[in-house]
């Protein structure tokens, strides 16, 4: 199983590219790819994702946000290398940490564990398939990303509803 780290990308937002390095530190991947939408263009994830993509030698794609992270990218991928799945998401609760809290953990203090108090809301489930997906690469590309989904908000719920209808 060879491994591509998709990472769609656009801004220049100092906050968020300290988290792009956080990120791209943590991940334990040979292949980490940045796919851009160009700066005079809106945000579309579809074609940052295929910017990526073109890079991309792998069999096993993880499309993984900026700012997001997990230690559950393991056992998604141990999923898919079984047969048991062709897709999987590595995380379930989303946890929005505050600016303190994140600039702490951007300067290597360890992820809080157990309650956290310093969020933006409270914690929540995400949706399936929005900050990483680990998605086998055939699987991809007969259900990517939808082109028409311009700026965030919905693009990563109608990437598993293709997902789910195509495999």
């Amino acid at each position: 199983m060879k491994i591509s780290v998709l990472i769609p990308w656009s801004g220049h937002d100092p906050a968020r590219e300290a988290a792009l390095e956080f990120v791209q530190g943590r991940l334990d991947h040979p292949e980490i790819l940045i796919g851009r939408v160009p700066d005079d263009e809106p945000w579309i994830k579809a074609v940052a994702v295929q910017d990526a993509l073109e890079q991309a030698t792998g069999d096993v794609l993880i499309i993984h946000d900026a700012d997001v992270w997990t230690d559950g990218i393991g056992p998604a991928l141990d999923a898919l290398d079984r047969g048991i799945s062709r897709w999987a998401v590595p995380h379930r609760k989303v946890i929005r940490l505050d600016e303190a809290a994140s600039r702490r953990v951007l300067d290597g203090e360890p992820l809080p564990a157990g309650r956290v108090k310093e969020v933006t809301r409270p914690i929540y489930t995400g949706i399936i398939g929005g900050g990483i997906v680990v998605i086998r690469r055939d699987c991809y590309e007969r259900a990517p990303f939808d082109r028409r989904f311009i700026g965030w908000g919905y693009e990563d719920a109608d990437l598993v509803l293709r997902a789910r209808r195509h495999h």
